[in-house]
């Protein structure tokens, strides 16, 4: 039997669990950490190489930026403040670009804020803060690092996850935040809006021609959205 036959039952599964994701409202996810002080966004690499131009550009994640924009607005009149937007930033070298092609080269415009959140961040009291970094993950990254213990000093307990790719570098910052409180007895709220995340699509004949990876988009969103819940991550619809 092959393992799409043996894996049917739980891809109809994961269809079912991404269609019944449930809203939550953000007012009250944020009165329940105990204010809006005490939430954070984290908008992972939304930035133009992903959505715009460059070998790993995405339509799909083109196509989540009104909701993402619809979503920082209703933090910022739920009163959050605290936004870091962790980018990609490589050098021209960079190890990662032994596995993907180059992208988000430093100074290259790719590794540029998406021009929809610097109109948005333009006219905002919020206080964005643009954390750069090298790999898939930006736990490694020391600014970061920074910025997160200035979260937890200041007594925030709940983050909103937002951005691309939801298998890759989303991911590596949600499931790593989660699993270190809990290793540290610190209740911490992680909500991950599935209208605000997206991963690329690269189907299996055009990447064996080009010598790369296939990539389904469909199939590894319903994945790793179901990953993210599993570890503890809160998965939701949309925030409204």
């Amino acid at each position: 039997m092959s393992l799409y036959q043996r894996s049917r039952e739980f891809i109809d599964y994961l269809e079912r669990l991404e269609a019944g994701l449930p809203d939550l409202v953000l007012a009250d996810f944020a009165a329940e950490v105990g204010g809006p002080e005490r939430v954070a966004i984290i908008a992972v690499d939304l930035v133009r190489g992903f959505a715009k131009e460059g070998a790993l550009a995405s339509p799909r994640v083109n196509a989540i930026l009104p909701a993402v924009v619809r979503t920082l607005g209703l933090a910022e009149a739920a009163g959050i403040r605290q936004v870091a937007l962790v980018q990609d930033t490589h050098p021209p070298d960079a190890a990662e670009f032994d596995q993907f092609p180059e992208h988000c080269v430093a100074g290259s415009g790719e590794d540029h804020t998406v021009p929809e959140l610097q109109e948005f961040f333009a006219g905002s009291t919020m206080h964005p803060r643009v954390i750069e970094k090298n790999s898939l993950s930006a736990i490694w990254a020391p600014d970061f690092v920074a910025w997160h213990e200035e979260q937890i000093e200041s007594g925030v307990e709940g983050y909103i996850v937002l951005g691309d790719c939801t298998d890759l570098c989303v991911v590596n910052v949600a499931v790593p935040l989660k699993t270190q409180a809990n290793q540290h007895h610190r209740a911490l709220r992680l909500v991950l809006p599935a209208d605000c995340l997206a991963t690329y699509d690269l189907p299996v004949a055009t990447a064996e021609a080009a010598g790369a990876m296939p990539h389904d988009g469909d199939l590894l969103q319903a994945v790793f959205l179901y990953y993210l819940a599993l570890t503890g991550c809160e998965v939701v619809s949309r925030l409204v």
